[in-house]
């Protein structure tokens, strides 16, 4: 039986990239780095392009965008936040531990935006990915399968340092995620491969009911109050 899989490990990735197909357990998975990351006092900016996935956590979130020109203008405003940090950076004198607060950017079905718009998402991804990792702000994506709905940039692919593929319909679509074979014989939900720098492994994902997103929104809104 694979290990669980490790939210609190994972959420110090510097990007992280999540693709599968339609019910392997996208959803479940951001679930739960959405709670690790505010157990580890993270912030959350969240994209929900189908307005259902990421809409419990709005009342947490640094900013919730749900239409293409909103989505634009917040990481517009993401990348001009990072500018800041790099000048307050400079300015101080840090050079390796940084001390601002951890910042994550969610994003639910990135092909939705790809597809909208696929030249100015991935110019501003590519940006934050680019600059993000120095100054504590990160992006996670999920999406299903890059190559049968679009073709995710290699300069932005190769900046998602992690990788987690969950069940794929085809060996393609597994190498296409995390560079080899062996997503698509997957159970068909609660199993996934994470492809770090340092190792490629598999994993069992637990449940996350409704019940539980209700609980963790109602603790750190009560935290935050």
């Amino acid at each position: 039986m694979p290990k669980q899989l490790d939210f609190s490990a994972l959420v110090h990735a510097p990007h992280i990239l999540i693709s599968g197909v339609t019910g392997s357990g996208k959803s479940t998975l951001i679930h739960s780095l959405i709670s690790a990351i505010l157990e580890q006092g993270g912030d959350i900016g969240l994209i929900d392009p189908k307005r259902i996935e990421l809409s419990p956590y709005k009342g947490l979130a640094r900013f919730y965008a749900q239409d293409l020109s909103k989505v634009k203008s917040w990481l517009d405003g993401t990348i001009e936040y990072i500018d800041r940090l790099y000048s307050d950076m400079e300015k101080k004198g840090y050079r390796e531990k940084c001390p601002y607060r951890h910042l994550f950017i969610i994003i639910d079905e990135l092909a939705d935006l790809m597809v909208q718009d696929k030249k100015g998402i991935s110019a501003r991804l590519q940006r934050i990915t680019q600059l993000g990792r120095a100054c504590n702000v990160h992006v996670i994506a999920a999406t299903q399968a890059p190559d049968r709905t679009y073709t995710l940039p290699a300069p932005l692919k190769l900046n998602f340092t992690d990788r987690i593929a969950l069940r794929c319909s085809d060996a393609i679509e597994s190498k296409q995620i995390i560079g080899q074979k062996g997503a698509e014989v997957l159970p068909k939900n609660g199993f996934c491969i994470w492809k770090s720098p340092m190792e490629i492994d598999v994993y069992s994902i637990p449940y996350v009911s409704d019940l539980e997103i209700t609980r963790t929104v109602n603790k750190y809104s009560r935290l935050r109050a």
